[in-house]
């Protein structure tokens, strides 16, 4: 049985000589533009989400090492945000790094570990439970660190 495109396999890639009229037509595309034209082409839609969360480095939760300073810190700032408008007029700006679990079901680490965070904003509000952080509510027993240029003056009157 003959292929019928063993002639054009056998004589292998056309050449042409540069700036022919098929050159002029069809020039030469390099490998890094080619790249870019099928580079929108998704054919699993969320398989880069799902490769990328893979490489999400997760740890379990740590101790904080100081936590009487972290608690002495919630309560300066709870003194600073007691209500609304005490906290539009003082605006404690703090850094605060917190264990976020870790929510991808589809992880190994899931419900198991997570990692830590760092926000920096304006804190909001302190209440029993929870320390808000710009629009970021964050659980207390979760905070590893607590900073800002508040504690700094604060400590020194």
């Amino acid at each position: 049985m003959e292929n019928r495109y063993k002639k054009a396999y056998i004589s292998g890639r056309p050449l042409h000589k540069e700036y022919d009229s098929f050159w002029m037509k069809h020039p030469f595309m390099p490998s890094g533009r080619k790249a870019k034209i099928f580079a929108p082409f998704d054919a699993l839609k969320g398989y880069d989400d799902c490769i990328a969360s893979k490489e999400v480095l997760y740890e379990p939760m740590r101790e904080p090492a100081d936590q009487d300073s972290i608690n002495i810190r919630l309560n300066t700032l709870h003194t600073l945000t007691y209500n609304s408008r005490i906290a539009r007029i003082n605006k404690p700006v703090v850094s605060v790094t917190y264990y976020a679990p870790c929510t991808d079901p589809n992880s190994s680490a899931y419900g198991i570990m997570g990692r830590y965070v760092t926000v920096k904003g304006i804190c909001r509000q302190v209440s029993l439970d929870i320390v808000q952080v710009d629009e970021q509510k964050i659980s207390i027993p979760c905070i590893l660190s607590l900073s800002g240029d508040v504690f700094e003056r604060c400590d020194m009157s």
